[in-house]
């Protein structure tokens, strides 16, 4: 599992964030791609950030759509995330509207798996 995030710089010295996240399955390997609300309003827009960092095609068929150039790209759906840095919470809960829910058993172990700064951090799924 891979953990990507998306505009934290702007909120560094800030004590929490909260955003949207989408789980996503590329190249054989699954992903959580996490963006602040001040970035992203929607969670297809973190997917088109992804697209953009990876140099792959894709165009807008509406603003709550797109259709990319990634064979074996699967998104499995999206939620919501809260992270307190002080107390070293992961919090994720939700759905997306248009990804639907993303996949919750056993994905707080898998976090704990990387090599992301978040292993070590209580991660609470909803």
């Amino acid at each position: 599992m891979q953990i990507e995030q998306y505009g934290f710089e702007a909120h560094a010295n800030q004590p929490e964030i909260t955003g949207k996240f989408i789980q996503i399955q590329w190249q054989n390997e699954e992903r959580l791609l996490f963006a602040p609300f001040s970035l992203c309003d929607f969670h297809i827009q973190i997917l088109s950030r992804f697209l953009d960092t990876q140099q792959i095609g894709y165009v807008w068929t509406d603003t709550q759509a797109l259709r990319h150039q990634a064979p074996g790209l699967t998104v499995v759906g999206g939620g919501r995330f809260h992270l307190d840095n002080a107390a070293m919470h992961l919090k994720l809960w939700d759905k997306s509207h248009v990804f639907g829910r993303f996949q919750p058993a056993g994905l707080a172990e898998r976090i704990a798996t990387t090599t992301h700064p978040w292993h070590s951090w209580q991660v609470t799924v909803l």
